[in-house]
C-alpha cells in the first residue's frame, strides 16, 4: 500500500514560502511513506472533508463527511468549498479539532474572512507607520494581542 501527500500547486508554493509549514508536510510525508506495523490501532487523517453531522443511537456511530476543493479567489487566498459529494464514515469517537481564529481589536486592521490580523513577517498590513506583531496571524500557540512597537 503506498500513500503520497499531494498539494494543489498554489499549496506547494505557500508551503515552499514558509519553513514551519514546509516542516509540517515533511513530517506527514515521512509518516505517510512508513510501513504498517501491525499495530492494533491507527489514525487516519482525512484531508478535503468537512463533517457535516454526527449520527448513532445514544452514542456516536458515524459521521457524515462532505468532500472539499479549493478555491482560490483573485487575491490567491484559498478556501476549502464544499462539492456537494458525501460519504458516511463509521466510527466510534469523534474528537474536535480545536481551532484557533484570531480576534478584531479595536484600531487594528483585521481580515474577519481568514480570522487574522494581515501582516507580512509578522508586521501590520494596511496601516501607516504601525510596526506590531501578530501570533493571531501565524500560530495557534500566539495570542490575539497585537501590541505597537
Amino acid at each position: 500500500f503506498s500513500y503520497f501527500v499531494q498539494f494543489v500547486s498554489a499549496s506547494a508554493a505557500a508551503a515552499a514560502s514558509d519553513p514551519a509549514t514546509a516542516k509540517n508536510i515533511e513530517v506527514m510525508r515521512d509518516f505517510a511513506r512508513r510501513e504498517l506495523s501491525g499495530k492494533p490501532r491507527r489514525i487516519h487523517l482525512r484531508f478535503f472533508v468537512s463533517p457535516v453531522e454526527i449520527t448513532g443511537d445514544g452514542a456516536v456511530e458515524a459521521v457524515k463527511l462532505e468532500r472539499n476543493k479549493l478555491e482560490i479567489d483573485a487575491s490567491g487566498y484559498q478556501n476549502a468549498v464544499g462539492t456537494g459529494e458525501y460519504e458516511t464514515l463509521p466510527v466510534g469517537m469523534v474528537l474536535r479539532s480545536v481551532g484557533y481564529r484570531g480576534v478584531a481589536l479595536p484600531g487594528v486592521p483585521f481580515d474577519p474572512r481568514r480570522g487574522v490580523i494581515p501582516n507580512r513577517g509578522g508586521r501590520v498590513l494596511e496601516e501607516a507607520g504601525s510596526d506590531a506583531w501578530s501570533g493571531a496571524s501565524t500560530s495557534p500557540a500566539g495570542s490575539n494581542a497585537a501590541r505597537a512597537a
